[in-house]
């Protein structure tokens, strides 16, 4: 009778001890959260967030960088259900991990969903910057994790800088990460074999061939033959691995909410966080450290506007020129009412020459070859071959300005007026200025 008693005693002992167990795991040590098919793993390094000067001290808009680490954080149930009006710190935070070097996740993927966007031919990178803006629209409204984008540079950049740029060169990752799960193409490739299950696009986008070609040829991902017009991503919410393609066309297709969600997507996608202390340094080093407006001028005065034609040349030379010095004018009226006396003006190298017509009506006048060849700031002037940075760092100058006078229509333009608004900062656009005429020379998009 004993020997029964201590049976049962041990057993009763060894069930309560592995309830205690599965207990403590389930609630004290588990890193993954099951919510909506999403698997979480985070790391808890802030990339780009370095002090000092840049690039000396940090690699992060050369390659992929972020450790890997683990954390427990939450992921958005339903995107409307998100009250876009709360704080950042209560914003429900990512469900992804960005590896250094993609290295393999210690917790195995599990049910997954991703969607890849699929873009570059057409214009240049602010082009495809809202490409990507409208796939993680998609994203965070069907609950699955956005493959980053990588982004050609443009076609004015000097040879030895010419390729791909990744996403955490142009955008701040881990703020993105907050809002919604970002994976690098690795690990798209590695949990979805290379392989786009379907891809959805609107009727009629053409040009898929060629992206076809890309992804299969340079990237390695492998896509669909044919494009699928005549499904929406509600029809596809048991497809682990979708493409969407050339995002930016969905941006008149109806989704419950979506002003707001492309706000709160403005609030988090920002320049990476070494741009953002390299304009601050700017912005305390011209100027006399006061505050400025800007412009974004981008005439062209020649090339394949005029076709080789010397007399169309010459006159849109004289054209832009004109236009210049009496935008300068109106440039004038804003900056007395405001009581500014700093202008900066971004423009892309080929314009370069209208600083100089800005300059005869505006005593204190920037641009970027006074950041690049200026001792005053020596590791910006080590960049003055890569022109993709130092447009992003001018975006972040025009974004930080008193006032901004937009281009015509200019995606470059686009992107510094997305994060204005969010400022409420003033801008307007140059077609709007009284010196304005558009008859004078051709207007081109960047």
């Amino acid at each position: 009778m004993a020997t029964v008693t201590k049976i049962q005693i041990f057993t009763a002992l060894l069930f309560v001890g592995s309830i205690l167990s599965f207990l403590l795991y389930l609630f004290g040590v588990n890193d993954v959260s099951y919510i909506k098919n999403h698997h979480v793993l985070n790391s808890e390094e802030t990339a780009g967030n370095v002090p000092g000067y840049w690039p000396e001290n940090t690699t992060v808009l050369t390659t992929h960088t972020s450790t890997q680490g683990r954390s427990e954080n939450k992921t958005i149930s339903h995107i409307a259900k998100v009250d876009v009006d709360r704080k950042v710190h209560s914003v429900n935070e990512a469900n992804d991990s960005l590896l250094k070097n993609d290295v393999e996740p210690i917790i195995p993927p599990v049910n997954k969903q991703y969607l890849l966007p699929i873009h570059h031919f057409g214009s240049g990178p602010n082009y495809n910057y809202e490409h990507f803006r409208m796939a993680v629209l998609y994203a965070l409204y069907s609950n699955r994790t956005i493959v980053e984008s990588w982004f050609h540079t443009h076609f004015s950049q000097e040879r030895q800088a010419i390729g791909w740029k990744y996403l955490n060169e142009t955008f701040d990752v881990e703020e993105l990460r907050r809002i919604v799960g970002v994976a690098y193409r690795n690990e798209f490739k590695r949990n979805c074999n290379g392989t786009v299950d379907i891809v959805i696009a609107l009727a009629g986008t053409g040009d898929y061939e060629r992206h076809l070609k890309l992804f299969n040829d340079t990237f390695g991902i492998n896509l669909p033959e044919v494009l699928n017009d005549d499904v929406t991503i509600d029809d596809v919410s048991h497809v682990p691995c979708v493409g969407i393609y050339q995002p930016r066309n969905f941006a008149g297709r109806h989704l419950p909410k979506k002003d707001e969600i492309l706000h709160l997507i403005d609030l988090h996608l920002t320049r990476p966080r070494v741009i953002q202390d390299m304009a601050a340094m700017v912005g305390n080093g011209i100027c006399g450290g006061r505050s400025y407006i800007s412009v974004h001028w981008r005439c062209k005065s020649g090339g394949s506007i005029c076709n080789g034609n010397r007399t169309c040349l010459l006159a849109l030379q004289s054209a832009m020129n004109k236009s210049a010095q009496d935008i300068a004018e109106d440039l004038l009226v804003i900056m007395r009412k405001r009581n500014v006396t700093c202008l900066y003006v971004a423009l892309p190298s080929y314009a370069m020459e209208a600083i100089h017509y800005f300059k005869k009506k505006i005593p204190e006048v920037y641009s970027s070859e006074d950041l690049t060849n200026s001792a005053k700031f020596p590791t910006i002037a080590a960049l003055r071959h890569d022109n993709y940075v130092i447009s992003l760092l001018e975006q972040e100058l025009c974004i930080r300005s008193r006032f901004f006078v937009e281009w015509t229509y200019s995606y470059w333009s686009h992107m510094v007026g997305f994060q204005r608004r969010l400022r409420k900062e003033e801008t307007i656009n140059i077609r709007n200025l009284p010196a304005w005429n558009s008859r004078k020379f051709g207007k081109k998009r960047r």
